[in-house]
């Protein structure tokens, strides 16, 4: 399971001032999609409390969603477990998702011919072990 947190440069005035869910809604973001999607799951929560947030920046890559937010005021709204290893790596602050929200799970999909190759069942427990353990972690050392 993961939940969402919001990604700014460590030097972004949302560091300091701390941020509710007004002023998320008033900045700009950057939204990784990989299909040209208009909205994110975020924007879906938001509209529950009648608001919206502005999408300045849509990228297909999570690593170029870290290299440009790092270098604007955007704020990137993305599982925990997707930046909570490598976002210090950008200069960039992990700050709470100012919501209420249900915890997500992961999937891993295959396709069905594949659901009983004893070397595919082995690599999905791999899989499913691993992040496991790393998003686990990472929640574990998780300050936001």
């Amino acid at each position: 399971q993961d939940k969402f947190v919001c990604v700014v440069r460590d030097s972004h005035p949302l560091v300091e001032q701390g941020m509710d869910i007004e002023r998320y809604a008033s900045h700009s973001h950057a939204l990784i999609t990989m299909g040209g999607e208009r909205k994110g799951a975020v924007d879906y929560l938001l509209e529950e409390r009648g608001l919206s947030r502005r999408i300045a920046l849509r990228v297909p890559h999570f690593i170029a969603a870290l290299a440009l937010v790092a270098n604007t005021d955007y704020i990137l709204t993305a599982p925990y477990g997707l930046v909570g290893s490598c976002a210090h790596h950008y200069g960039l602050a992990i700050l709470p998702f100012p919501m209420e929200q249900k915890p997500f799970t992961y999937s891993i999909i295959w396709h069905e011919r594949y659901m009983k190759e004893p070397a595919h069942i082995w690599f999905r427990q791999l899989v499913y072990e691993e992040l496991t353990q790393k998003i686990n972690r990472l929640h574990l050392e998780c300050k936001v």
